[in-house]
């Protein structure tokens, strides 16, 4: 990671954080978002919170489009998990509500020949905000690749909880934000047959898990994949697949 791209990443870590201190400052059900393919069983995660720390023994009850779909009790670290299995592809809410708290999340779920683009948000952000890219082009792009394939935010530095409002106030596209843990992040997800088409990346994120998309694609300059210097190379690049 450059010394740009770190000040730019603490710089919208400290914003999102006030932003979710303010929002969360009571507690909350905090739901985290999925990805998997259609009739493949994946857990719904749920975290329960106090004011500053987690809470554990609370009864959950979580909602998939609109239909209630079970309970949990969350343990004593505040977690909890619920198997689901889905019966429809698509973009889902999933709704989580305790019985003093709510919180809601996505779960994205693909056919099988469907092709995912992976955007990390810090990448995308520093490029609209920082780099001269022009923020209605970047967010029309974004709308272009989302009408081709299945898009999977990845956040690699602020994490989910703190990238989620940035991504809404940005006015980008709606899709599931995953954390970055490592190059496992992917292989878990390609073993459960999500097919990984391409990533847009920083040069960091492209050396660890540029090997498992069929294109790859920085704004910095990369060891690994193509750099390039605007959104409309990026889908001049993935104009030869119209997949969704």
């Amino acid at each position: 990671m450059n010394a740009v791209t770190r000040v730019f990443c603490i710089g919208i870590m400290i914003a999102g954080l006030l932003q979710v201190a303010a929002r969360e400052s009571h507690g909350g059900v905090i739901v985290f978002d999925r990805v998997t393919l259609l009739h493949r069983s994946i857990y719904l995660k749920v975290l329960t919170r106090g004011a500053v720390f987690p809470r554990g023994g609370c009864r959950v009850t979580l909602s998939v489009g609109g239909e209630m779909v079970g309970h949990t009790l969350t343990g004593g670290d505040g977690y909890g998990f619920l198997k689901y299995t889905p019966r429809s592809v698509g973009l889902k809410r999933i709704d989580a509500g305790s019985s003093t708290d709510t919180g809601s999340g996505l779960l994205l779920v693909m056919a099988s020949h469907e092709k995912a683009v992976v955007l990390e948000l810090e990448s995308g952000l520093r490029e609209m905000l920082f780099s001269g890219g022009d923020p209605r082009r970047i967010r029309m792009a974004i709308r272009s690749i989302k009408d081709r394939f299945r898009v999977i935010y990845l956040s690699r530095t602020l994490g989910s909880m703190l990238a989620k409002p940035l991504l809404t106030q940005s006015g980008l596209p709606e899709s599931v934000v995953l954390d970055y843990l490592g190059p496992g992040t992917f292989k878990m997800l390609k073993k459960k047959g999500v097919r990984l088409h391409a990533i847009v990346g920083s040069g960091d994120t492209l050396s660890a898990v540029g090997a498992d998309f069929d294109k790859a694609f920085s704004f910095e300059k990369s060891r690994y994949g193509k750099t390039v210097k605007n959104w409309q190379e990026i889908l001049e690049n993935l104009n030869d697949l119209k997949e969704k």
